[in-house]
């Protein structure tokens, strides 16, 4: 796989060698995986994975080859890696069901890393594109509440607590699924793995 960088640009190139062969895809990925935690836009944790000994690089880069290829199962539209880091974008309309892991994300980074006996991975998801869709489409509906009344102010007294329920309802609730199943997807699908499995621990 090639990586294309424009001098100035915000976009990513990346372009797979062999066209027919699976993820093969040209796409410009935005610069957008790194950044703070910071509650609505994004969600950060991590796992740890015990092993019988202290990983390896080549434990690190089977665990990074493994998050690849499940990412790719779940539809990422672009996927690269960067040394013990792997980086996605997920695109705006993918032909999925509604509880795909990736539905509430627009991006994110993932890290392998060694810590004594253990494989920890850190991971830091983009949900900024879910938080402007749902304030937008509540701020849409309550301008158009409001519109045409012989009292806006009043009107938009007795609306907003509501508009605040359905806001919370939309997407903090998403926002709390997404936190939750996020590393138990990524444990389960990393445990998965044969060559983890291995290695890994009562």
């Amino acid at each position: 796989m090639g990586v294309n960088a424009v001098p100035g640009s915000a976009n990513i190139s990346v372009q797979s060698p062999m066209p027919g062969a699976r993820g093969a895809r040209v796409l410009d990925l935005p610069l957008q995986y790194v950044g703070a935690a910071v509650f609505p836009v994004s969600i950060s944790g991590s796992i740890h994975l015990k092993l019988d000994a202290a990983p390896s690089e080549m434990t690190a880069k089977v665990a990074v080859d493994r998050i690849v290829d499940m990412l790719d199962l779940a539809g990422a539209a672009g996927v690269r890696t960067e040394g013990n880091r792997v980086l996605f974008w997920v695109g705006w309309f993918r032909p999925v069901w509604n509880w795909n892991i990736l539905v509430p994300f627009n991006s994110g980074h993932i890290e392998v890393w060694s810590r004594g006996k253990a494989l920890s991975v850190s991971y830091t998801l983009s949900v900024l594109r879910m938080f402007l869709v749902v304030t937008l489409l509540l701020a849409a509906l309550m301008t158009f509440v409001v519109l045409g009344k012989a009292d806006p102010m009043a009107q938009v007294q007795a609306t907003l607590p509501w508009v605040g329920v359905a806001w919370l309802w939309l997407f903090g609730l998403n926002y709390l699924i997404a936190t939750i199943r996020f590393p138990l997807w990524l444990r389960r699908g990393m445990r998965k793995s044969p060559q983890l499995e291995r290695r890994q621990s009562a």
